[in-house]
């Protein structure tokens, strides 16, 4: 894992809504999530501040039991 960071960002397919998101930077690619979301997604696309996440090329990496609601949360995720 080489950096970990949270940006703001969109989500929605139709209707854009205001979202935190949940970066982390690897050596193949990004993984990010949605604050309060399961499912953590992985793209070769860069994700930065003001991204629409629903215009990425990504797919699903791993889901987790509970929201992840901190970057705290994101990072013990990753680490498992």
């Amino acid at each position: 894992m080489k950096n970990i960071f949270e940006i703001d960002g969109f989500v929605g397919g139709i209707t854009k809504r205001p979202t935190t998101i949940f970066v982390a930077e690897t050596n193949n690619g990004t993984a990010y999530v949605c604050e309060g979301g399961n499912c953590v997604n992985f793209t070769h696309e860069e994700v930065k501040e003001g991204v629409w996440i629903d215009e990425l090329s990504d797919f699903d990496c791993f889901t987790v039991n509970e929201p992840i609601e901190t970057i705290e949360q994101f990072e013990e995720a990753m680490n498992d």
